[in-house]
């Protein structure tokens, strides 16, 4: 299966980004929660973030 969207109602994205941390960079730091207190907010209307949500979202998947 491919995914090719990802729909989410406004009240529940904030919950499904802090949960998959699509724009923490998990490499750049020592641990999980020291990647995720330095993500970027994450932002609906930024293309590159809509597909960073969605990528991470696929890693997870598989």
């Amino acid at each position: 299966m491919k995914i090719d969207h990802v729909w989410v109602l406004p009240g529940d994205l904030d919950d499904l980004v802090e949960r998959v941390h699509p724009l923490a960079n998990y490499d750049a730091y020592e641990s999980e929660e020291e990647a995720e207190a330095n993500a970027p907010a994450f932002d609906l209307n930024n293309p590159e973030h809509c597909i960073a949500l969605k990528d991470r979202l696929w890693d997870l998947s598989c």
